[in-house]
């Protein structure tokens, strides 16, 4: 008992500058933690993910393009810049029409490589079948009509879902898939409600 009483010094609590020290360590580890999220988060968003906030009718019903007249008025699209790129994705692309800086438009994708693509008498036809399109504002109207043509490897046909209001590749043809910013994932309305594309 007396052993207990008369303990060596040496194994007291810890002292103030122990427990200092402790702090420290713990600040600095909370610190590179948050900085490494934070650089995780900036990579994630440089390589993987990107916004872009749709201007204009051209996809319309699908898309709200807000007011012509408002900067960043319209739906905003969450893009992966990854992702591989199929029939019916909607897309986000660059376009560059000779001007000095580069025009962005967001399109829907009808046809990929090795796809045979057909307009006639304001009928798409991909792969000799009319294609039934649900999603789109009205039937077309005055589009000339477009022989049938095969989509060239890392190529693919974009439209408007508002044929009739859109510069698409009826008026460019095939885009080249280097040309895609990225292919929407979700879609975040005006209303803030989320949506899958």
């Amino acid at each position: 008992m007396d052993d207990l009483l008369n303990q060596d010094p040496q194994l007291t609590p810890p002292t103030r500058s122990k427990r200092r020290t402790s702090i420290i360590i713990a600040i600095v580890v909370i610190v590179v933690v948050a900085a490494l999220a934070v650089c995780a988060a900036l990579l994630v968003r440089h390589f993987v993910v990107e916004t872009f906030i749709v201007n204009g009718p051209s996809m319309q019903p699908t898309l709200d393009g807000g007011d012509d007249s408002v900067p960043d008025d319209g739906d905003t699209l969450l893009l992966n810049k990854l992702a591989d790129i199929g029939r019916g994705d909607i897309v986000v692309l660059s376009c560059d029409w000779g001007s000095e800086t580069s025009r962005y438009l967001v399109k829907r994708v009808v046809a990929v490589a090795g796809d045979t693509v057909e307009i006639k008498d304001n009928v798409l036809y991909v792969n000799d079948s009319p294609v039934q399109e649900d999603y789109i504002y009205e039937p077309m109207t005055n589009t000339p009509d477009i022989p049938r043509t095969t989509i060239a490897e890392g190529h693919c046909f974009v439209l408007g879902d508002n044929r009739n209001n859109s510069t698409d590749s009826r008026h460019f043809g095939a885009i080249d898939n280097a040309d895609i910013v990225g292919k929407c994932f979700l879609i975040i309305g005006r209303d803030g409600k989320l949506r899958k594309p």
